[in-house]
Formats: structure tokens, sequence, C-alpha cells
């Protein structure tokens, strides 16, 4: 496929390269139309143009003076021809586009035809698998940022670019096309990876992309754009940049265009920010509660591993805990809103959604109206129900690997294993992990781990450790629990299984 992008507002210059397209069309051309400002140039990987047509004649110099450079930079590869059809004079100050005259829309069209044939071998073309036009990609935005679509967009829409990374970028504060492609070029850096779309007259998105075993470029990019902006940050009267993180492949699209949003919401209520980042790091100036960290690693791994079960119950310690610590309202907004990014992130991981009627996006909006620490405690209990009640599982199999829970006890067995110390280190509950070792092994975990130190016990004893030693090696501080487990094990004492094996003077039994 050939893509030709015209870039005109006059009326009789767009029915020419559409009768242009028409004429070319079992050539496999495409033709894409931007009308002026209120549209950017953006294209989806692998879809570049063929040819590049502009319309000299219709277009303000204002903004021609930012889009022929943008243009080059962005499409080197493609034809750039810049026109004036029916005018003599053609500005001088585009020089950096190949100058196309003509006198009639009629000679126009024929030259162009003549023009596509003669190098068509040379001109950039498309792969029909993953051939995205400008109407496509601008539709598939439109969804995107559609409150009623975004969600099912997820589910219903095939990827045509499963071996690509994205992340995006939200520009906001202005209607200017011209302001917007200047941010647009100085967000590019040193890549031409990206696609740019206007979706209303104050905000535009910028789509950064690049094959997924170029990520470490990638990251390196994103992490320069960052740091360009720490310094460089806007005034409040112009233009505000606000970015997601990196996700894999078209539908990843969705995840940091949410990332990006949220920003936005949190700059403009709460607390300036630009990046998804200034999110996760809210608030952590100082260290976090110990506490705090341990009851939001259990919340995730609830939702990981048990499908939010507890998930209520663990928010109920939660938020007791913050109000033990006597958290302010305004700082205990700001760790729920830690909390629900950390809660959006495994829906995303692990879940797919099955309702277009989940809440979308608005939660922080109505997380920072919040005027009571009661208020907000029942608004969030409201949301993780309503949440947990319009999801499922991507994945059938939520339960631990009893593989790496044995492991873990073979390496652990010299230290004090309880089921709490084991059931933290998997993010369970101890008596849904009590329950689910059982259910494996056909034994409880107690047992388990009692057998397999008895077993190391005699291991150390034949190598002609004391029985005291061996003891406390495996973590007993009484010799005589320790004694009574050991011959209830193997029906004789540990001074007695010496003797048998003669491997040394220990105690007395």
């Amino acid at each position: 496929m050939y893509i030709i992008l015209s870039i005109s507002k006059s009326r009789l210059f767009r029915e020419t390269m559409k009768r242009l397209a028409n004429a070319l069309s079992p050539e496999g051309v495409h033709l894409d139309e931007i009308t002026g400002p209120d549209t950017l140039v953006g294209y989806f990987p692998e879809n570049v143009p063929a040819l590049i047509v502009v319309d000299g004649g219709s277009l303000k110099e204002s903004w021609l003076e930012v889009l022929i450079p943008h243009l080059k930079l962005h499409y080197p590869d493609s034809a750039l021809l810049f026109t004036c059809a029916g005018q003599e004079k053609m500005s001088a100050s585009f020089a950096g586009a190949a100058l196309f005259p003509a006198q009639t829309y009629a000679e126009l069209e024929e030259r162009l035809a003549h023009y596509f044939r003669q190098r068509k071998e040379s001109l950039p073309s498309v792969p029909k698998e993953v051939f995205f036009p400008l109407s496509q990609s601008c539709s598939f935005l439109e969804r995107l940022s559609d409150p009623q679509q975004a969600f099912s967009l997820r589910r219903a829409m095939p990827s045509p670019f499963p071996q690509y990374q994205f992340y995006t970028c939200i520009l906001a504060g202005t209607g200017s096309g011209s302001l917007f492609l200047e941010a647009y070029n100085r967000a590019l850096q040193d890549t031409r990876n990206c696609a740019g779309f206007l979706m209303n007259a104050r905000t535009a998105l910028l789509i950064f992309y690049d094959r997924t075993d170029n990520i470490r470029k990638f990251m390196q990019r994103r992490e320069q754009l960052l740091h360009a902006l720490q310094f460089h940050r806007p005034s409040e009267n112009l233009l505000r940049i606000y970015i997601g993180c990196i996700h894999s492949d078209c539908l990843g699209l969705y995840k940091s265009y949410f990332e990006a949003r949220e920003t936005q919401y949190v700059d403009r209520l709460y607390v300036p920010c630009f990046c998804f980042e200034d999110i996760s790091s809210l608030n952590r100036s100082s260290a976090k509660p110990a506490r705090l960290m341990e009851l939001e690693r259990l919340i995730r791994s609830n939702m990981e591993y048990q499908g939010g079960n507890d998930l209520l119950y663990y928010l109920k310690l939660w938020f007791d805990a913050c109000r033990d610590m006597h958290y302010t309202l305004e700082s205990l907004q700001m760790e729920a809103l830690n909390l629900y990014s950390t809660i959006k992130y495994v829906i995303f991981d692990m879940y797919t959604l099955n309702t277009t009627r989940l809440k979308r996006g608005w939660e922080v909006y109505e997380l920072f109206r919040i005027s009571s620490i009661d208020e907000l405690e029942e608004w969030f209990y409201t949301w993780v129900t309503y949440t947990l009640n319009n999801v499922s599982g991507k994945h059938a199999e939520r339960g631990m690997k009893i593989r790496d829970v044995l492991d873990f006890i073979e390496n652990h067995l010299l230290e004090n294993l309880s089921l709490e110390t084991v059931s933290n280190y998997l993010f369970l509950s101890p008596s849904y992990f009590s329950a689910l070792f059982k259910q494996e092994m056909n034994e409880t975990f107690i047992s388990y781990v009692t057998r397999r130190k008895m077993q190391k016990a005699a291991e150390l004893l034949r190598g002609g450790r004391s029985i005291s030693e061996t003891a406390a090696l495996l973590g007993y501080g009484d010799l005589k629990h320790f004694r009574s487990l050991f011959k209830k094990q193997f029906h004789q004492t540990p001074s007695e299984y010496q003797k048998q094996w003669s491997t040394g003077a220990g105690d007395c039994g």
C-alpha cells in the first residue's frame, strides 16, 4: 500500500487529490487528508506516506513555517512536494520542500500521477498487515479518549503492532496548531517514532513508539524527555505536558493514556506534576510507615492470588492504620491516590474488564472532592466493590506455585519457619495459605515443615553435630521439645540415633 497525504484547506485542491487517488487506486494508493492546524500529522508504526503534497496557496505561512520542518524531520523518506496550483509565484521560505508548480489543478493532477509512477519503486510503502491510515488512527484515538468506548476498545480491537512498545504524552492548554507542532518537535528529541493527534481545541495526544527489541534505547529516550521537562517546566499560562509509562502493543496505549490523563487530573486538582512517576512518588519524601507498606503488599497479593476475596478486610486495616498514625485528610488523600493507582495497575495487568460501565478515570476527581476521612473510606470501599464486581480474571490459575513454596522452605530450614513467615513471603493471608498448602500436599504446613526439619536434624547429627547445636541451628530453643519431635519422627531419641550411626559423641538422650 502507498499513502498519499494531502495538506490543504482548498476544496478544489482536495477534489484534485481525490481524483488522483482514484486514478492510482489500482496501484494500491490510499489518500489521507489534513485540512489545517486543527489536525496534526500522526501515523502509527510502519505507516509512512509515499507522497506528502502541501498546498501553499491555502495555508497560512505561520503554520507552514512550523509544518514543513516538522514533516522533513518526521518523514525523511517521504517525497515532500510544495505546490501553489494556479499561482505564478511560490514562497522561497519553504525551500526545504521540493517545489512543484502547476498552472492548473488538471496539470497538478497529471504531474503528480507521472511523478508517482516514475518513482514508485523508491517511495516508501506500507505492508498490508499493518496498514493503519490516518483516518483509522484518528478513529482509534477518538475511541481511546471516549469514556463510553475506551474499555471496550481494549478487548475488542486486535493489535496490529504486537512487537511495539508505546507511551503517551498529553499536550494541553492552547488551540494553536503551530504551538502544538512546536511542542511536538521539541518532544521528539532524537526520535521520529512519534504520532500526534489533536483531541480537541485545547488538547493533543502524542504517541511515542519503538520495537520491543529496542526497549533499552526507548526507555533512555523517555528518560531524556523527562529530564528535559524537569528543567523546562512550562508556566501556568503555557502548554502543559503529561506523560504516561511505557507499555506493550497497541492496546497498551490505553494503559499509558490512562496514566497521562490521571497525571493531568492530579496536576489540575491538587499538586503540580507532569509524569505518572510524580503520582507514584507523591508524599514519599519521608519513608512510608512499615505497617502501611506491609498492608499495601497484602492488598496487591490478595488481588493477584485470591481474586480480591479479602481485599475489603485489608483495606479496613489500611484505613485503621492511617487513623492510628493521625493522618490528615490531605495526607490520606495522597496515600489513597497511591493505593488506588496500585489497585488499578493490578486490574490492568491481571484482569479483563467485562463491562463498559466501569468508572473511567473520574475517580481521581471524586477522590479530591471528598471532605472527610469517613467519606473517603466509604468512597474507597464502594469503588473497590464496584470494580471487583466488574472484572474477570485473565488467567484461570491464580493459586500459588507449590514448587516455589517447597523451594523456599528448603532454603530456610535453618530458620524459624512459621506459617506467617512463609505466607508473608508469598503475600498471602496465613489462613488462606494454610488451606492452599494442605490442598496441594495433603499435609498441613506445620506437619510438613516439622518433618523436613527432623530429616535435616538427622542429617546434621550424622555429620557429627551435637544435639544442642543441631536444635539451635534448626530454630528450636527448647531442647526438650526438639527431642520430643525427633523421637516422634524416628521412634528414637537423638542420642540413640547418634549411637546407631556411630558418628561421634553428643549430648545425652
